[in-house]
C-alpha cells in the first residue's frame, strides 16, 4: 500500500487515488499502512523465531537420555479395570411437576414430538 500524494493503493481489490482523500483519510490510510508493515514484520520475526526453536531441537535431540517414566513409582501399569455398566442411583419421583411448556414459541424453533 502507498500513501504517497498522488499515488494509487488497492483496498479490497479496488484502486484508489490517496490525493483525493482527505486530510483525515490519508492520515488513516498512513496508519493503516503502517499497521500493514508492523504486522508484515511480525510476521517476519515468529518465522525466524520458529526457524531457530526448530534448530535448537534438532541440536537437543541427540544430547537426550531416555525419557523419563510418568508412572508413579511402585506401579505396573493401569490399576483396577474398566466396568461395562454404569452405575446408577436410585432416585424418587418429584414432589412438584415441572412448570408447564410455554405455548408462545415460535414454531420453527419448536421440538416436534415424535
Amino acid at each position: 500500500m502507498v500513501t504517497e500524494p498522488s499515488q494509487v493503493f488497492n483496498l479490497n481489490g479496488a484502486n484508489y487515488d490517496s490525493s483525493k482523500l482527505s486530510t483525515e483519510g490519508q492520515q488513516i490510510l498512513k496508519l493503516l499502512t503502517e499497521a500493514q508493515n508492523e504486522l508484515l514484520r511480525l510476521e517476519n520475526h515468529k518465522a525466524l523465531i520458529e526457524a531457530g526453536q526448530q534448530q535448537l531441537i534438532q541440536q537437543l535431540k541427540p544430547l537426550l537420555t531416555d525419557p523419563v517414566n510418568s508412572k508413579p513409582a511402585g506401579t505396573s501399569g493401569i490399576l483396577g479395570c474398566a466396568s461395562d455398566q454404569i452405575p446408577t442411583t436410585p432416585v424418587e419421583k418429584p414432589e412438584e411437576e415441572p412448570a408447564p411448556f410455554p405455548i408462545n414459541i415460535p414454531e420453527e424453533i419448536r421440538a416436534k414430538q415424535p
